[in-house]
């Protein structure tokens, strides 16, 4: 039972832990993780509508951890968990926002 635990967990890192060459160039990231997820052989899960419209992104990653792209392309407005087989992306409960103006009294 100790050995089995201990597989799945190794499996779960494996998938983060996979190192790719990736970039994008003024994507979305819904076309950024598309890209990743056939240039990786990932299987990513997530709602498109979680994606609204945002600001484009550049980046260029050699060598580097499938975690680490992740979490470049998505924190914080987004979160992201493994399973043995796929990754789980959703948004982030505790994003923080920034307010600012004047209150009137």
């Amino acid at each position: 039972m100790l050995v089995l635990l201990f597989f799945v967990c190794s499996a779960q890192q494996n998938v983060l832990q996979k190192k790719v060459s990736f970039k994008i160039s003024n994507l979305s990231r819904l076309e950024a993780l598309t890209q990743l997820q056939k240039q990786a052989g990932l299987n990513l899960v997530y709602s498109s509508d979680i994606f609204n419209e945002e600001p484009k992104l550049t980046y260029q990653f050699e060598q580097k951890t499938v975690e680490y792209v992740l979490k470049k392309i998505l924190e914080p407005a987004y979160i992201f968990k493994s399973t043995e087989t796929q990754i789980i992306i959703s948004v982030n409960p505790k994003r923080y926002y920034t307010l600012s103006g004047v209150i009137k009294d």
